[in-house]
């Protein structure tokens, strides 16, 4: 949703609505990478782009190698609502988790702004 998957880099189109997110949710993120190699990496580049500050915890920062890692991050964790960069990565997890709500990074976006005055847990 913001970090690239090649590089970790921030993406740029993403940012505001992400910080968005940080500053009035309980967010966390999930990093698909490689190996552990890169974890500092990952929280450099959160930390430069103002998650942090936004809200974002650096203990709600989780790694993972494997798509199904991520699913069962998402079932352990039970969020009021995951979002996903895309539709495809929302059809993946609901097609893992029945009951999970998911959505994608642009309908987030509408929901917060239809919702501002309520925090997102």
């Amino acid at each position: 949703m913001i970090l690239r998957e090649n590089d970790f880099s921030i993406i740029q189109e993403n940012l505001n609505s992400f910080l968005s997110i940080c500053s009035k949710t309980k967010a966390f993120i999930i990093v698909k990478v490689p190996d552990e190699s890169v974890f500092d990496t990952v929280l450099s580049n959160l930390e430069s782009c103002g998650a942090f500050r936004s809200g974002l915890s650096k203990h709600r920062v989780m790694f993972c190698q494997y798509p199904n890692g991520r699913v069962s991050m998402v079932q352990q964790l039970q969020p009021h609502l995951h979002v996903e960069l895309d539709a495809e990565g929302v059809e993946f997890v609901r097609s893992k988790l029945i009951r999970q709500n998911v959505t994608t990074l642009e309908n987030m976006e509408s929901m917060l702004q239809d919702n501002t005055e309520k925090p997102v847990n």
